[in-house]
């Protein structure tokens, strides 16, 4: 008897989270030039297109990315959902084959 497992793998994705300085005297993070507009003091900023999420904390912003994704295995796939952050972020994917 032969049955197919699906599961997924998460050792493939290497998220990454960077932090800078920024003048918050307004009671934003000014990150426009990043594509998320401005952030207040506080709040999470979404940015669907390349999949990151912005964090406005005083005086500093934090942006975090899904990383980069390895290879999969053969057998398997990088599967991408629809969403902001952390949704987005490409899944591994394989599909075991088990003879019993």
């Amino acid at each position: 008897m032969f049955f197919a497992l699906a599961f997924s793998l998460c050792t493939y994705v290497h998220g990454a989270k960077f932090v800078e300085a920024t003048n918050t005297s307004t009671g934003f993070c000014n990150l426009t030039a990043r594509g998320f507009g401005q952030i207040k003091i506080g709040e999470t900023g979404y940015h669907d297109k390349r999949c990151e999420k912005a964090i406005c904390e005083e005086g500093k912003f934090f942006i975090h990315t899904c990383g980069e994704i390895d290879e999969p295995d053969p057998g398997c796939t990088i599967e991408y959902e629809p969403g902001p952050y952390p949704t987005c972020c490409g899944t591994p994917f394989c599909n075991i084959v088990r003879e019993e």
